[in-house]
C-alpha cells in the first residue's frame, strides 16, 4: 500500500536537507564578507511567517527564496546587516 504520510515525510526530509545546505554555503560566502547573517527555515501561511520572521529578528532585509527553486521553494533566507 502507499503510505502518504511516509512519502510526505521522505519528501519534507529532502527539502530541509537541501535548504541547509544552501543555507551553508550562504553562511559561508557571508563569512567571508564580514556580514551578519541569521537563517531560518519557517512552515506555514507564508503571510504570516514572513511578517512573524521579519518582526523576531528586527532584520533590515529579508532575501527569500522564489518559486523558481522547486523543490526549497519553501527556503526563506533572513539576512540581516
Amino acid at each position: 500500500d502507499l503510505e502518504v504520510p511516509a512519502i510526505t515525510a521522505a519528501i519534507e526530509a529532502h527539502q530541509r536537507r537541501i535548504t541547509e545546505a544552501v543555507f551553508d554555503h550562504a553562511l559561508k560566502i557571508c563569512a567571508e564578507k564580514n556580514g551578519n547573517v541569521k537563517t531560518e527555515v519557517v512552515i506555514g501561511d507564508p503571510k504570516e511567517k514572513i511578517c512573524e520572521a521579519v518582526e523576531k529578528l528586527n532584520a533590515d532585509l529579508l532575501v527569500m527564496g522564489s518559486r523558481a527553486f522547486g523543490p526549497i521553494k519553501r527556503l526563506q533566507l533572513l539576512l540581516t546587516v
